[in-house]
């Protein structure tokens, strides 16, 4: 069955209210929607529609406990609630209870933290992955850009989804007049938009990963995506190196770059205002959970003995390659003909599609005159 947005008795929501949501969070809370619409089936209970606002706040109150009794995760009622308080003009001041309900249910959760990765883990990455791009060139141009990508999301705090789909235009490395030179980040589509604004940038000024991020961004076309695969072929060569190293339970994952360089650049001594800045967080409240200088100690409690050591040993022999990238240029060190040759392929059928498209459209196109409303007052006085 196919799931339907809730609708009101008021008035619906326009294109522009419903464009203004991702379409990824239109997906969770369209699952989210038809979960709860296969429970009331299930219950034998009407779907609210928004119509009535204390029937609709009732039924998703059930919901909520119903979820919470039977150990459903708590993202599937929360995104219910957001898809009527989206999509019902008006009902928003109606959803005190299911919000209360999902108050206390999270409050009753374990404390989960996000987990900083420290910077020496970083840099035993770093080594890992270069060496293993050396041994096997077949995936070199995945493994090196996998890598220096790693560190861009470190330093420049930026989210897994705004790193992994970085362009070589969104790129640039400028040199200011009398000045070190520099890298700006152009964030294509940033979570908090809506706070932040729609056009978000990153400086990074650390001058080794300039000096990567140039060396890797040289004479690569515009649209390349400086990452040849999915974000989920990134999520996964992540957790193979992190298994590598033996960290496999500690708990990184990609999402412990961003909390790891904000607690790092608090170590360092970086104001708050400047790092909130960096991190494009609309407030100090948003950004202070990101900063866990205990947790950062704390996570050495989780790496065994021969893991410590291994990244101590990767670390120190990644010293030179951190600070400075090969002499010859990337064509010489891995090849992308596979991604161009994909990329390729992938502009050839857009414009074949669009070409087919636009035939269509001009075959069923007929040569009609203009349509006259005989009874429109304006061709009534015309007549007379």
């Amino acid at each position: 069955m196919k799931t339907t947005w809730p609708r009101s008795n008021v008035s619906g929501i326009t294109q522009l209210e419903h464009n203004r949501l991702s379409k990824t969070y239109q997906s969770r809370l369209r699952r989210a929607l038809k979960f709860m619409l296969d429970w009331s089936i299930s219950m034998c209970i009407d779907m609210p529609t928004g119509e009535d606002p204390a029937y609709t706040a009732e039924i998703l109150v059930q919901f909520v406990q119903w979820c919470h009794d039977n150990a459903i995760n708590i993202w599937v009622p929360k995104h219910a609630v957001l898809a009527f308080r989206n999509f019902v003009p008006g009902l928003r001041q109606a959803l005190h209870r299911p919000w209360d309900a999902l108050r206390a249910w999270g409050a009753s959760l374990p404390l989960s933290h996000r987990i900083p990765l420290p910077e020496i883990v970083l840099q035993a990455i770093f080594g890992y992955m270069l060496n293993h791009a050396l041994e096997f060139t077949s995936v070199a141009h995945r493994w090196v850009s996998a890598a220096v990508l790693f560190r861009i999301g470190f330093n420049a705090l930026l989210r897994p989804g705004e790193f992994s789909s970085l362009r070589a235009r969104d790129v640039k490395v400028v040199s200011p007049l009398g000045m070190p030179a520099v890298a700006l980040v152009a964030i294509a589509s940033p979570k908090n938009k809506h706070a932040m604004g729609r056009a978000q940038f990153v400086c990074i000024r650390d001058q080794a990963l300039v000096a990567w991020i140039q060396w890797l961004t040289h004479n690569l076309p515009r649209n390349c995506k400086l990452w040849p695969g999915s974000h989920t072929q990134l999520v996964s060569l992540w957790k193979k190196v992190i298994a590598c190293l033996g960290c496999g339970d500690v708990g990184f994952t990609l999402g412990s770059l961003r909390p790891g360089g904000t607690t790092q650049y608090y170590i360092m001594g970086k104001e708050i205002a400047y790092i909130k800045h960096l991190g494009r967080w609309a407030s100090e409240t948003s950004m202070t959970c990101y900063i866990q200088e205990a947790m950062a100690s704390l996570v050495w409690s989780k790496i065994c003995p021969v893991a410590e050591s291994q990244i101590s040993s990767w670390s120190s022999a990644s010293k030179f390659a951190w600070d400075s990238p090969p002499k010859v240029p990337w064509q010489n060190v891995f090849s992308r003909k596979r991604q161009m040759f994909m990329m390729s392929l992938s502009r050839k059928k857009s414009a074949s599609k669009n070409s087919c498209l636009h035939s269509r459209k001009l075959a069923n196109t007929k040569l009609q005159g203009p349509h006259l409303n005989k009874d429109a007052p304006c061709f009534q006085m015309l007549l007379h």
